[in-house]
Order: structure tokens, then sequence, then C-alpha cells
């Protein structure tokens, strides 16, 4: 083979043979008539059900621990903020407790840390499950029982009323009945009738008053909190009261004997008072007698005192040289021998003048 003849070779393509298609007619219509109505009836059911596929229906499942189911039941609304996100999936039990199964709309975030409550939505008994989010991240788990509560429907309430009424016993019932209207029969009415009024008057107190009583009751579930948080000083404190108590144990015969001390200068002060009232009597009676001359010489005391005072002042200055008096007269009226004594004994002073 040349080289030209090389160029000019091509490989021979494997054709595959045509198979002519079957006409329509000339198919079996009852296999073609089955396979379409299973084609129909698989397509409407998967219509119907789209919102049951997890995937396309947008919400997620999520779980929640309850102490009982109450009222609640497959079906019911989920709701968060008053806002309808889902409903209620499943309920079963789980080691005592209820755990209920329930979906969320996909948009609506729901935290680690949140609660679920179920409530009332009418007044015979039909429930809904509120949602309350909060926390970081996504919940994975189910909602503890610590977080969730259950409420009082009328139909629980009277379930628990008919189950209570039923442990009455009726004839003590009556007889207690009767021994009251027995009791009652030999009352005045007046004094029935007033204290009726009476509890109808506080009942109406404590109605008005209800909000400061509700205020009452979470001030003294806010001091149990403290009390409880504080619980080990508590202990403590009781512990050193103990001790205090040993201490003044102790101390009771010091006690004892300041007591008794007490009572023996009472009886001695009230021997004094007693026995020397003739006495304090005479005394009190000289007091006045003294008071009286007092008040009635106050007048002449009140000029007298600014002479003594005028008196004291010059007496201190004729003496204040020492233990002898100053007293100064004009040379012509000192005799001319203490004069001359003065002059002999040299107690001459031209300053000072002579002194004895």
């Amino acid at each position: 083979m040349t080289a030209v003849e090389v160029l000019r070779w091509r490989p021979k393509v494997l054709r595959r043979e045509r198979v002519p298609m079957r006409k329509f007619r000339e198919r079996n219509l009852r296999v073609v008539a089955a396979v379409t109505a299973s084609v129909l009836i698989a397509t409407v059911a998967l219509s119907f059900n789209l919102s049951r596929i997890p995937v396309l229906d947008g919400t997620r499942t999520y779980r929640a621990l309850f102490a009982n189911a109450g009222g609640l039941s497959t079906g019911d609304i989920v709701t968060v903020a008053g806002v309808r996100v889902g409903k209620v999936t499943g309920l079963s039990l789980d080691n005592g407790e209820v755990l209920c199964s329930f979906t969320v709309a996909s948009g609506v975030r729901i935290g680690t840390t949140s609660s679920a409550a179920m409530k009332v939505l009418t007044p015979i008994g039909q429930e809904y499950l509120e949602i309350s989010p909060s926390g970081p991240g996504s919940l994975t788990r189910p909602i503890p029982e610590r977080r969730t509560t259950i409420p009082a429907t009328l139909v629980s309430d009277l379930s628990t009323l008919s189950a209570e009424a039923g442990k009455i016993d009726i004839p003590q019932l009556v007889r207690s009945l009767d021994a009251t209207t027995g009791t009652l029969s030999g009352i005045p009415k007046a004094t029935v009738a007033g204290a009726l009024s009476g509890l109808a008057r506080f009942s109406t107190i404590i109605a008005r008053r209800q909000q400061d009583l509700s205020t009452l009751l979470a001030s003294a579930s806010r001091v149990a909190g403290v009390l409880a948080a504080h619980r080990v000083e508590l202990v403590r404190l009781v512990g050193q009261a103990t001790l205090v108590l040993q201490v003044l144990e102790q101390r009771r015969a010091d006690i004892q004997q300041l007591l008794a001390t007490t009572a023996s200068m009472g009886h001695y002060l009230t021997q004094v008072l007693t026995g020397n009232q003739s006495q304090l009597r005479t005394m009190l009676t000289n007091l006045d007698a003294v008071s009286a001359v007092l008040a009635r010489d106050s007048s002449d005391l009140g000029r007298a005192l600014p002479l003594l005072a005028a008196f004291s002042r010059y007496s201190a200055n004729v003496t204040g040289s020492g233990p002898f008096a100053d007293f100064t007269l004009p040379t012509m009226l000192i005799p001319d021998n203490v004069i001359a004594q003065c002059a002999a004994m040299k107690l001459t002073d031209p300053l000072k003048g002579c002194r004895v």
C-alpha cells in the first residue's frame, strides 16, 4: 500500500441497523391503559401529599417533653408570638413523660433555650402549642420538662372536681349539714345575717386588694428565694445561736446575782423612804421655807450682788501686792513719828512710799 492509498483509506464505520417502531394500534392496549392509569394515580397522590414530604413542605420538626398531654392532640396548631407556624405531628410516652413532636416553618429560628407551653384556645379545652424562641443556635434536642408548662382547662378542672367529689363520704356530709343546721337554728337570725354581711364585706375587700395581694405573694416568693439562696448562712446562724445559748447558760448565775442585788437595793430604798418618812417630810418643809425666804428677798439679793462684786474687786486690788493692805494718804495727814520710824527702818520708797 502506497502513501497515496494510505491517505485515501477510511475506516469503515459499522452502522447499526434501524429497527422499525411498532405502531400504537399494534401495541397491547391493556398494558398501555394500565401504565397510564398508574402514572395518573401516582401523580394525583403525590400532588395531595406534597406537604408531607420534608424536603418540599418547608418545615422543620422539633420535640418537647411535658408532664402530661392534657388536652393536646395530633393536628393542633403551633404558634410563635401568636402567629401560626406549624402543627403537632405526634404524641408518645418517653420514660413517664409525654414526648410531643411538632413542626415549625423553616424561616422561624428556634434557639437552644426555647420553651414550650400548652395554652387553651377555647373554654371547652381545645388547646394549642405556643413556642417561645430564645437562645443561640438551633434546637436539636427535645425541650426539657422544666421549660414546658401545662394549663388548667375547664375539662381538666371538672375531671379533678369529679374525682375529688367521688372521695366525699356522703352520709358523713349529711350528718355534718344536719349538725350545722341545728347549731344555726339556735343562733339569732340577726347574728347570722351580721356574720354573713361581714363575710361579704371581707370578700369585697379581698377582691379590691387583689393586686396588692398579688404583689405581697410575689414579694413573699422573692423572700423565699433569697432565704433559699442563703440557706448555708442560715444554718451557720442557727449553729451560732446554739453557741450564744450556751454562753447565756454559763452567765445565768451572774444574771441571777445581778437580779438579786437589784431586788435587795429596791428593798433597802423602800425601807429608807418608809422608815425616814417623818424626817424627809421635815426636811422638805424646811426646804420650802428656805425657798420662800429666798423668793421674798430675791430683789434685795439682786441689789446686794453687784455691791459684793465691787467690794470683792476693790479688796483684791488693795491686798493684791502681798499679805498686807495698801493705803495712800497725804503726807500732812501722817504723824511725824510714823514717818521718822519708816525712815529709820529704811522702809520708804520714793515711788511706793512707806510700808508698814
